[in-house]
């Protein structure tokens, strides 16, 4: 059994990495501090499109994978904690919504 990733999940994991190195980590201190969510740190995650991996395809997100999420989970949180709950909650909020909400 081969537990390598896939080439496209190597690829997103080196692009969430980078991400978190070069945009998440040099606030990580000041949002992980914070007693709210920090907007500049919600706003990298939406601008580097990251958000759209709690989103499926019908609703104009990337699709729910559970591979995808893991290592986008894994590489932000390297650069903070906060950045991976903003992640996790985006997607505790929108599944009710895309499963049980209405057009």
């Amino acid at each position: 059994m081969d537990f390598a990733f896939t080439p496209e999940q190597a690829e997103l994991q080196q692009r969430v990495r980078q991400i978190a190195e070069e945009k998440i980590a040099p606030i990580a201190e000041e949002a992980d501090e914070s007693p709210t969510v920090h907007a500049g740190l919600m706003a990298i995650l939406a601008d580097e499109g990251l958000l759209r991996y709690c989103v499926p395809e019908e609703y104009g997100g990337v699709g729910v994978r559970v591979m995808y999420l893991g290592v986008i989970r894994e590489e932000r949180a390297r650069g903070s904690c906060q950045a991976d709950t903003n992640f996790i909650m985006q997607g505790l909020g929108s599944c009710p919504l895309t499963r049980g909400g209405t057009q």
